[in-house]
């Protein structure tokens, strides 16, 4: 029996031993898989407001980590997940991204709150000055020539307001092709050529870029609660959440819609990351529909998921779509 006791102690430790280095190794990538599919009645609270109906609205992530050798075997198990190798050319993982997220997501639950009053009838006013970079990808060719901290006034001689806004001028362009980018620095303008690179397969400026705006006052308490959820991107699916509770309406028809896509004071959606990996989240919480921004559809191509994809443009359109939805 003393000698059975020992053999398994030692088998203990050895699995203990093996865990321990497949957990504490790292590796030089990053995988990416479906996420958490919350539903957002427990997250959203409205003053006034109530849930009604038995249709859900789901906020969906992306899980996204650097990889030690426990998650890269669990990576090359699961057929969802990607593997994607960890380089220079991203700022994932440092204090400047988390901090960026984290205040993503904050301004993300204003501005949900906002463009959800603004649809319900309340009179609310935004000001929006042009944005500012929080930080540069240390492989982009903007590293030594913007700085954190520059406020980003034009792209190619177009106004920006919104971090979309560039978004959508660099993706029709080709990588190395120049773009003008105007900043103010320290009280005065400087114009810079800076060409586009490749980073996770999308054309970018290599910078990550922060709205700023005055916040107002709004006319009735919202409260949403994103526990460690960061990103802009629950932008869409909180503003839904919200007008579900203040119209005591159910504007999932009792269904279990998904959905991803930022939003701004005016009802506009914005791009995001990770569709296809938000898609599949949802499917495996039970979603039988998904709304996304238009512009991420071509992303999709190819997926074949037993969930309907309905690609809008604003709040408004939205709501139409959820109208329809027998």
């Amino acid at each position: 029996m003393k000698h059975k006791a020992i053999r398994i102690r030692n088998i203990i430790l050895l699995v203990i031993f093996i865990f321990a280095v497949f957990y504490f190794i790292p590796t030089p990538y990053i995988i990416r898989a479906p996420g958490t599919a919350e539903n957002l009645s427990s997250m959203v609270k409205v003053n006034g407001g109530r849930k009604v109906g038995k249709g859900e609205l789901l906020l969906t992530t992306v899980f996204s980590q650097k990889a030690n050798l426990l998650f890269l075997l669990y990576a090359i198990m699961d057929r969802d997940a990607e593997i994607f190798p960890l380089s220079s050319s991203s700022l994932y993982g440092t204090a400047d991204y988390e901090n960026y997220m984290k205040e993503e997501m904050e301004q993300s639950k204003y501005m949900a709150s906002v463009a959800a009053l603004r649809e319900a009838g309340y009179s609310i006013s935004v000001k929006r000055n042009s944005p500012e970079i929080e930080g540069i990808i240390p492989d982009s060719c903007a590293k030594e020539i913007l700085k954190k901290g520059d406020i980003l006034l034009s792209v190619d001689s177009h106004s920006i307001l919104f971090p979309d806004d560039v978004v959508k001028i660099v993706r029709k362009k080709k990588t190395g092709e120049i773009s003008a980018v105007k900043v103010s620095r320290g009280g005065k303008n400087f114009t810079f050529n800076i060409p586009i690179i490749e980073s996770e397969g999308k054309k970018v400026l290599g910078i990550l870029i922060k709205s700023r705006f005055q916040k107002v006052q709004l006319p009735v308490n919202i409260e949403i609660e994103s526990g460690g959820i960061s990103g802009s991107s629950a932008g869409l699916m909180f503003t839904l959440e919200i007008l579900s509770q203040l119209w005591k309406k159910d504007l999932a028809r009792g269904k279990i819609i998904g959905g991803s896509g930022t939003i701004d004071e005016m009802g506009r959606l914005g791009s995001i990351q990770g569709v296809k990996y938000k898609i599949l989240a949802a499917m495996r919480k039970g979603a039988s529909i998904f709304i996304l921004p238009r512009d991420n559809i071509n992303e999709t191509v190819g997926m074949n998921v037993p969930v309907r994809l309905i690609p809008v443009s604003t709040l408004k359109e939205t709501l139409t779509a959820l109208e329809t939805i027998k």
